[in-house]
């Protein structure tokens, strides 16, 4: 008996057979599935359920429904022999295996079979994909279904091109190609994120952190603040909601590697900002993921004395952000002295367009077990701006002058103010020491309602009111803002680096807060436990892409002077269309213009034949 006929037949009376239900002069392909009755009006009993129609010749014409099911369904199906499934091939064959994006066989494309569309973006991103190997890891990590890691790259690539909501993707298909040849509507992209795992998101990073080589440093960026409808979910028992709505709240830390910015890493966890504790969790973590050279990039949140010292006797590298006016900082800047225009020493650096200078900070510090901890490489980072001084003096001047006609004022009216108006005031005027006059009045006495609703009872109540009787200039907060005016600073710990390193490694921060908010507004869903781990791992596939490319303007001075960011170089290179032709087989693409050969000369890219001027 042949090899093929081993196997155990297939049950002709199966839920998955396909068979003919007549409705009239129409012909439905249908299952039948069993429904239990849900009222007892209702009976129990077989539904029948349409995936498409059958033509005079028996041709399966499938219905979105049944294209929507992953191939792992659609296989379970069993049709008759009889039935002419070309239509279904048809579609099937566009996600067969992997696709050169240069030459396609017609008659694989779902959405027409002769067109043109924009390409040049989707193209470009599509090789720096193959560059960083991450068409190939998300094969593995889906044992090979081109059909998912084509959906996934394709809503990956929608959100950094065009930065729409999901719910257009559909209809921009048909405007621009794109690596997933089925139109992706929104119950699409629910099931296709609902389909994949937590496991599947790790099995991802996995080999994203295989291609790192031994003891690589990494930075680590702890800023997203998130919050999850989850609450028994482990990442979010506990932390603050910045939002202010009632919502538990867990960070988000992002592992980027050293080199060219690229995430590697990611990871939600419990906490909320400037915690120690989470701190201490992610370093534990990162350690027992392999991660044994990482720096922590981290906000101002952490930059007091006592977080750096936790740093140095946990000998912790970090690059955090410090005010310019604090303690640590505000010493260095007072020892400079008074100064015309720059400070003695400051260096200028044509990239940053700023005058910087580095400090080599010694520090000792007790550790748990009483032993004395030297810091290792604390350095005080100063960015000086001349400009932006100006400007900060000229508002501060503006503003000294504004509060002090405004207290004239108060005092002159001799008004008497509620506690919480004098908090205001105080607030306000910051920059001056008040003197105030202070009586309690009784509440008949009153004419604020509310302080007129409070409980009355056998004692008298009284309410404190006050009135300002004079002021003076805070000369220690006068001379906090004067000296720190055009300043910024950066503490580094454990890692030698200049000015300028630290400065274009802290930018990682702003990239990151950046696609975080652009992320809660394209992944709505983001939030649901249910959707967690697929927007997740499209969210960080689209992550890596977009900080290379920006990682390579940031470096490149030829990029940076031709374009004024990446995304209008990207603008520059969606231009480029591809021509699909039912009478010639493959995609053609128009010819690249001098710019855009240019991007692929900078980047290292090979431009495709068809894309040649030329050619």
């Amino acid at each position: 008996m042949a090899a093929g006929k081993m196997g155990r037949p297939r049950n002709p009376n199966s839920q998955y057979t396909m068979k003919i239900h007549k409705v009239g002069k129409y012909r439905y392909a249908s299952t039948q599935r069993f429904c239990e009755a849900k009222t007892e009006e209702d009976a129990s009993g077989f539904r029948h359920v349409h995936w498409g129609t059958l033509d005079a010749d028996k041709v399966f014409h499938p219905y979105p429904s049944f294209l929507d099911l992953s191939p792992e369904k659609r296989q379970k199906f069993i049709f008759p022999d009889d039935w002419n499934l070309r239509e279904l091939e048809r579609y099937s064959a566009a996600s067969a295996g992997p696709v050169n994006p240069s030459v396609i066989p017609a008659g694989q494309n779902a959405l027409a079979e002769t067109q043109s569309r924009l390409y040049g973006g989707v193209w470009l991103l599509e090789q720096i994909g193959e560059k960083l190997g991450v068409q190939e890891d998300l094969r593995i990590t889906f044992s090979y279904n081109q059909e998912i890691v084509d959906d996934i790259l394709t809503i990956a690539m929608y959100v950094y091109l065009t930065n729409y909501q999901l719910d257009r993707l559909e209809e921009w298909q048909q405007i621009e190609k794109y690596p997933s040849e089925r139109l992706l509507s929104e119950p699409v992209i629910t099931e296709l994120m609902k389909s994949i795992t937590e496991q599947n998101r790790l099995d991802f990073i996995k080999c994203r952190c295989l291609r790192l080589a031994e003891d690589e440093p990494v930075l680590c960026v702890d800023v997203a603040s998130k919050t999850g409808f989850g609450v028994k979910a482990a990442d979010s028992a506990w932390g603050t909601n910045k939002e202010g709505v009632n919502l538990p709240a867990a960070l988000e830390a992002v592992v980027y590697t050293l080199s060219d910015h690229v995430p590697v890493y990611d990871k939600t966890y419990a906490g909320k900002p400037a915690d120690p504790r989470t701190i201490d969790t992610i370093l534990a973590d990162l350690k027992g993921a392999g991660f044994t050279n990482v720096i922590f990039l981290l906000d101002r949140g952490y930059s007091r004395l006592k977080d750096i010292d936790r740093f140095i006797s946990s000998h912790t590298k970090m690059v955090a952000c410090m005010k310019a006016d604090s303690g640590f900082s505000l010493s260095k800047i007072k020892s400079l002295g008074r100064f015309d225009f720059v400070p003695d020493e400051f260096s200028y650096d044509e990239e940053l367009d700023l005058y910087t200078r580095q400090f080599d900070i010694e520090r000792s510090v007790h550790a748990a077990d009483g032993s004395t901890v030297e810091a290792d490489k604390l350095r005080l980072h100063l960015y000086f701006d001349p400009v932006r001084r100006v400007e900060i003096l000229t508002r501060l001047d503006r503003r000294l002058r504004y509060v002090q006609n405004e207290l004239d004022e108060i005092v002159t009216r001799a008004e008497w103010l509620t506690s919480e108006q004098a908090e205001a005031l105080e607030e306000q005027a910051d920059l001056f020491s008040l003197k105030w006059k202070s009586h309690k009045r009784p509440i008949e006495e009153c004419s604020d309602e509310s302080e007129a609703e409070q409980p009355r009872g056998p004692k008298k109540k009284c309410v404190a009111r006050y009135q300002l009787i004079g002021y003076e200039r805070d000369e220690t907060a006068m001379t906090r803002a004067e000296k720190s005016a055009g300043f910024s600073a950066l503490v580094t710990l454990g890692a030698d680096f200049t000015a300028n390193e630290a400065m274009n490694h802290y930018s990682l921060r702003r990239e990151q807060e950046t696609d975080n908010g652009q992320r809660e507004t394209l992944f709505p869903g983001a939030r649901e436990r249910l959707l967690k781990a697929g927007s997740s791992l499209v969210q960080f596939v689209e992550r890596m892409m977009s900080c290379y490319l920006r990682d390579q303007w940031r470096c490149n001075s030829e990029l940076r002077k031709r374009f004024k960011s990446t995304l209008t170089m990207m603008d520059e290179m969606r231009r480029i269309r591809c021509l699909e032709y039912s009478e010639q087989p493959g995609v053609r693409l128009t010819p690249f213009s001098g710019k855009q050969l240019d991007v692929c000369r900078i980047l290292g890219i090979t431009v495709p034949e068809g894309g040649k001027p030329g050619t």
